[in-house]
């Protein structure tokens, strides 16, 4: 149903401050709650208000080197890669050795924003300025690609995203990858740039219903469809900000994208709180510091498997 949520402060152990803003969460398959920090990493059980925490002042200090967690993914060996400021790591089994897989000697230390698996295993990582890299799923040999090996349009930016379709999204703009070829190694051909997307996605999530939502740091929300083989961008749908409308967007900064088990699109943003969007009506409903919330800006938004919503 659509009914009101009740927003209920949860883990009061993770102390609210700066220095422990939630930059992003996962899910994992057995159901944890994960979130990264600049404290380093957070392991919430879903069920009882238990939780870890691997970082500084932790019940252990793996050594993340940069404890900035900026991005999180559980492959399916059920290793942990965690993606720092300053590169990419491996987290042990048992929570206390952090081990650089993408780090200084491959990128520059540059930070690793995004992680996705493919269908296949492969692990992609997004660095924030030198491209996209894709693990092997047997060996974790790192394959780069960039404008320098590929029609990749930036090397720049944080978007990274796998559909269903084994379709993927990175770059600063409209770069998107047809996975499902049957490849064994990337080419420039692989890499199709649609220029028709008139706006720059900082995140991408593809709906139950194949609609895909694109949040910007600028300019609110997009909808559209995507085109296939040619994979043209159509019927573009814009959700603006709207500091005067109460049922708008209430700050142009989209920071998280998430669809519930009934298919509301649920998204934060910076500065204007939660929001609610019903796909059948098209209505957004705003929740922010007056409903319950701690703090109207919302970094990451996740939900569980008890289709609560995390952020």
């Amino acid at each position: 149903t659509d009914k009101e949520p009740t927003f209920v402060p949860q883990h009061p152990g993770i102390a609210v401050s700066q220095s422990s803003t939630i930059n992003t969460t996962y899910v994992d398959q057995s159901g944890a709650v994960w979130l990264g920090s600049y404290r380093g990493l957070y392991q919430l059980d879903p069920v009882s208000p238990k939780f870890h925490h691997y970082g500084p002042g932790g019940e252990s200090d793996p050594g993340f080197g940069d404890n900035t967690v900026r991005s999180i993914l559980m492959d399916k060996q059920q290793r942990l890669w965690i993606g720092t400021h300053a590169g990419l790591l491996h987290l042990s089994k048992d929570r206390t050795i952090a081990k650089p897989v993408l780090n200084a000697t491959f990128d520059g230390g540059q930070p690793c924003r995004a992680l996705q698996m493919d269908s296949a295993g492969h692990v992609w990582a997004r660095s924030e300025r030198k491209g996209l890299v894709r693990f092997d799923a047997k060996n974790d040999h790192p394959e780069f690609i960039h404008t320098g090996n590929s029609r990749l349009t930036g090397d720049r930016g944080s978007t990274l995203y796998i559909d269903r379709q084994q379709t993927l999204f990175t770059g600063t703009g409209v770069d998107v990858i047809d996975l499902s070829r049957n490849r064994s190694s990337l080419s420039s051909e692989v890499f199709i740039t649609d220029p028709s997307m008139p706006f720059s996605p900082t995140t991408i999530v593809e709906d139950e219903q194949g609609t895909y939502w694109a949040a910007t740091d600028n300019d609110g929300l997009f909808a559209f469809q995507l085109e296939r083989p040619s994979f043209h961008i159509r019927n573009i749908e814009h959700f603006p900000c709207e500091l005067e409308d109460s049922s708008g967007i209430a700050a142009p900064y989209i920071t998280s994208i998430r669809e519930d088990r009934i298919g509301n699109i649920w998204f934060g943003t910076y500065g204007g709180g939660l929001h609610r969007l019903s796909k059948a009506n098209r209505h957004i409903h705003q929740y922010s510091m007056n409903d319950g919330l701690p703090n109207n800006t919302v970094y990451a938004i996740e939900i569980d498997v008890r289709d609560r919503i995390w952020f």
